[in-house]
């Protein structure tokens, strides 16, 4: 018998002046079954000339990613000539439809290391 996988994906954003809520906004999705995930810590040398793709380890196509990095890098699913920059202790949470994932790190004296999570 298979395992029955399932993940649930949750943020928040929530502002507050003086005690009261000004915004509360809240994703939530849970318990999406799932075939196959893969949670990675990576880490990227410095100076990187160009981005490297992530090896998804089995997850041929992606539904979910969680991505959190200690140091400023550079983030494209897809296409290696779209990348978007999260900063230090930044995160990332993506559900959407990607085959391909590219992380670059340009700093020439700091190495990054980020942990991401990819589910199917």
């Amino acid at each position: 018998m298979a395992d029955a996988l399932s993940r649930t994906m949750r943020a928040r954003v929530r502002l507050i002046r003086d005690g009261a809520d000004m915004h509360d906004q809240v994703f939530y999705d849970p318990d999406v079954s799932f075939d196959e995930h893969t949670h990675q810590r990576v880490v990227l040398s410095t100076n990187m000339g160009s981005p490297s793709e992530v090896d998804m380890a089995g997850v041929s196509t992606a539904a979910t990613l969680f991505l959190k990095t200690d140091r400023d890098i550079l983030v494209a699913v897809e296409a290696n000539d779209r990348l978007w920059p999260v900063g230090e202790n930044g995160a990332v949470l993506l559900v959407g439809s990607f085959t391909h994932l590219y992380l670059q790190n340009e700093s020439t004296i700091n190495q990054a290391t980020v942990d991401l999570v990819v589910t199917d």
